[in-house]
């Protein structure tokens, strides 16, 4: 008999028990349910990220400092990061704007290499000389002795990047790269479907604004579907567009409107104002009270309406280059109730608000030229926001059978 053979076969038959054990391990580890179980019950991103941390600490897995880098289309945000670490519980995050996404900061980065190649690399922080990424010499010097960086692939060629670091001696093990490979593979869907509800967020909040998206990603889509609520309805209005556009190409209107409503919505949103929509060269928003008594919301309103009449009247525009041109506006505010909720077509919705209210805010807009003021309220929301102005009696206004007792807020400029 060979025993030297024996032996030799002997110890290939151990290696090959020994990976098929690992494997099989791997395979049946109880952190790859978490996707198909707990995972399931995270209802957003930063839950799902604290659920990661949380869950790599009950295994042991040496994780010191964790980043979930997510991609989402934005005019202004190109992604979201959510990072915790070992030694804070705390999340923080951060919305990497467009432009960020242009940096070298950025496209000399580990997270980079993975979102273009879509691949999973490690690293191992404790060998000697320079790291091909100046982000893993800093990472090396703040202590850490590993890095990992693994692919999250979603739908429609999205990329999400979950990153991970240890201060374990000699960085993370082979059965623990072997595991985050496994479990990246199958967290990419949950993690690229979460984002994907956040992008709806997003994209909702943006076209009919941060309250409105809320109501209808929540279930609010059935027409007719709404409340009668109180609320403060604020109309804004361009004066002389009609004139100041006749002339004009199209691209340089739209630069036009783009300047005019910043300098109008900003404040308007800051205040906790919802945009409801963009009428032409108008804006039509709505302050709802909440919690907060009715009085307050109307103080909030008039706040913002002479903000955003100040900052117009202190900025010239510019349509095209070299152009300078004065806008001004008139601004109507009433409070009153009416109808927030769906109206529409079967197959074509918009959530608004109708009712007299609206109605009579528009009406009160159309004087602020007659009578000379920019900013008109009418009397109930000048009792209720403790504003004084000068009174300008009942006004008759158009389609209205009853006049209306109007203040004037702000001369026209």
């Amino acid at each position: 008999m060979d025993f030297p053979n024996l032996r030799s076969t002997t110890r290939a038959i151990l290696r090959v028990t020994t990976w098929i054990e690992s494997t099989v391990s791997q395979e049946h580890h109880p952190m790859l349910n978490w996707v198909h179980s707990d995972g399931l019950r995270c209802p957003d991103l930063p839950t799902a990220c604290d659920a990661l941390m949380d869950l790599f600490e009950k295994h042991n897995l040496g994780v010191a400092r964790l980043n979930l880098g997510i991609f989402i289309r934005h005019p202004e945000f190109g992604g979201l990061v959510y990072q915790r670490t070992a030694e804070d519980s705390k999340l923080f995050t951060l919305e990497v704007r467009n432009e960020d996404l242009q940096l070298p900061i950025y496209l000399q980065s580990p997270v980079y290499w993975c979102v273009s190649q879509k691949k999973a690399r490690r690293w191992k922080l404790r060998e000697n000389g320079e790291l091909e990424f100046d982000f893993l010499n800093e990472l090396r010097e703040s202590g850490h002795t590993g890095y990992a960086v693994l692919p999250l692939l979603g739908t429609h060629s999205r990329v999400h990047v979950l990153s991970v670091a240890t201060k374990k001696e000699g960085g993370f093990s082979d059965d623990t790269w072997e595991l985050f490979q496994r479990f990246a593979h199958q967290a990419a869907l949950l993690i690229d479907a979460l984002s994907v509800y956040r992008l709806a967020e997003v994209m909702l909040g943006l076209y009919v604004g941060q309250q409105t998206g809320s109501r209808v990603l929540n279930g609010e889509v059935y027409r007719g579907v709404g409340d009668i609520i109180e609320a403060v309805v604020l109309i804004c209005d361009m004066k002389g567009y009609t004139q100041i556009c006749s002339d004009r190409p199209p691209k340089e209107t739209i630069e036009l409107l783009n300047q005019f409503f910043e300098q109008i919505c900003q404040p308007i949103e800051e205040a906790g104002g919802e945009i409801l929509k963009f009428m032409g060269d108008a804006v039509l928003a709505i302050f709802t009270p909440g919690v907060t008594p009715l009085p307050s919301t109307c103080r909030s309103a008039l706040k913002a309406t002479r903000i955003a009449h100040k900052r117009l009247s202190e900025t010239t525009l510019h349509p095209k280059i070299g152009e300078n041109l004065d806008v001004s506006a008139g601004f109507a505010l009433h409070v009153g109730r009416f109808h927030y909720g769906n109206i529409g077509a079967s197959n074509r919705l918009d959530f608004t608000a109708i009712g007299n209210a609206v109605n009579l805010a528009s009406r009160l807009e159309s004087q602020t030229r007659r009578l000379g003021h920019d900013i008109l309220c009418t009397k109930r929301f000048a009792e209720l926001a403790g504003v004084s102005g000068e009174d300008l009696g009942r006004q008759k206004l158009k389609g209205l059978d009853t006049p209306e007792e109007i203040v004037g807020v702000m001369k026209a400029v």
